[in-house]
């Protein structure tokens, strides 16, 4: 006689979905555990329990958190790459790469150096913190050049960001170190003597403000020849030219040949002005000398 218990048919689903309802609680007691203690060992136990659950790709999220988690803590440049080494392609990958970047940054920036921030561009030319590099390298040659470099030191620092961010307050610190630029007045020959086309002269100009000194070498005196019979010529007068120098005149004194091929005779127009560093000339005067014939 067959003794093995027989159910009938009505019962034998009920069974099943009692089974799968028990197996689920274990499985949602077992994640609930896991969560509270949060550790890599208890969510690896619940994969190697449930590696297909309904909580697994949650459990592995979990893990991947807490090695970016501790990755961060430690800050390194080689905790972020082991993480990525495990993540390369992970929910935290990015925000691991962005990790790297600004420990390099943050390495440049606590160096100082020109040399620091150029290497850390090298690496990330176009990255979060590009644009932050190139500010300590203009930031660098500023502090350089304020620190007793003096106007050549600024107008070099001028001529490498003219439009940087200390643009402004190498302009004013400038303005305030050099003098202003001559503002022509009148122009008087004193002495013009013509030896055949080599004339030898001395003028003098006075300016209402400004100075021609050494103080403001970018600013150059220009003195021209202008007759019938002479070619328009120019002579570029340099500081060294000039004889003396104060608050209201200051005197030239140079010789300019004239080439062959000129009557160098009649009257004479000498006209000086002052160029700036671009060459653009300003305030010209001029006076009028008639050496007769030759």
């Amino acid at each position: 006689m067959d003794a093995t218990p027989r159910f009938p048919h009505s019962i034998v689903p009920v069974l099943i979905v009692a089974a799968i309802m028990a197996g689920c609680a274990d499985e949602e007691t077992r994640w609930r555990n896991a969560q509270e203690e949060n550790s890599v060992s208890a969510y690896e136990e619940f994969l190697s329990a449930f590696p297909d659950g309904v909580f697994a790709d949650s459990v592995r999220l979990g893990i991947e958190a807490i090695r970016f988690n501790t990755a961060t803590s430690k800050g390194s440049i080689v905790a972020y790459e082991e993480f990525l080494v495990l993540y390369p392609h992970g929910v935290f990958a990015d925000s691991a790469r962005l990790g790297i970047e600004t420990t390099h940054f943050n390495t440049a920036a606590s160096e100082g150096s020109i040399v620091a921030y150029e290497e850390f561009l090298v690496l990330y030319p176009h990255g979060v913190f590009a644009d932050s590099a190139r500010l300590g390298i203009e930031t660098t040659h500023f502090n350089t050049a304020a620190s007793g470099g003096g106007i050549a030191a600024l107008e070099e620092f001028q001529a490498m960001f003219p439009e940087g961010a200390f643009a402004d307050s190498v302009r004013q610190v400038l303005d305030s170190l050099l003098p202003l630029e001559p503002q022509l007045s009148s122009l008087a020959v004193l002495n013009a003597q013509r030896d055949g086309c080599r004339t030898e002269f001395t003028v003098s100009v006075s300016h209402r403000s400004g100075t021609f000194g050494p103080e403001r070498p970018q600013s150059q005196i220009v003195v021209r020849f202008m007759g019938e019979g002479w070619s328009l010529s120019t002579a570029y007068f340099t500081v060294d030219d000039v004889v003396s120098d104060n608050a209201n005149h200051t005197t030239l004194r140079d010789i300019y040949e004239e080439g062959e091929g000129h009557e160098c005779s009649g009257e004479v127009t000498f006209e000086v002005g002052v160029t700036d560093a671009d060459g653009h000339e300003s305030n010209k005067v001029q006076a009028l000398v008639d050496f007769g014939q030759g």
